[in-house]
């Protein structure tokens, strides 16, 4: 049921605006972070001055928590996720 009501509580709150675990990717063209708990990646064009940066592209969209991600080479990265690990192509997404 819908009552149009969204309830947020103080842990969904804090949640809201943590950021965290960023990494470059191997060819320093991309950025990997985490926020509210979803993973992102951002494009790095450095050919530019300044730096043209596209926005961020949500690569999670999971009830958990996603964390710890890391580079594991250009296109894939490993992550954590409800006590479990997933290795994802980020290209195919």
């Amino acid at each position: 049921l819908n009552y149009g009501l969204t309830v947020r509580d103080e842990f969904v709150r804090a949640r809201e605006k943590n950021l965290g675990g960023a990494a470059f990717s191997p060819d320093s063209k991309r950025l990997l972070f985490t926020q509210n708990g979803d993973i992102y990646v951002l494009e790095i064009d450095a050919r530019q001055t300044p730096f043209a940066v596209s926005q961020p592209r949500r690569i999670t969209r999971t009830q958990g928590a996603e964390f710890a991600a890391r580079w594991l080479d250009d296109a894939t990265i490993l992550y954590q996720s409800g006590g479990n690990f997933f290795a994802l192509n980020i290209e195919k997404t």
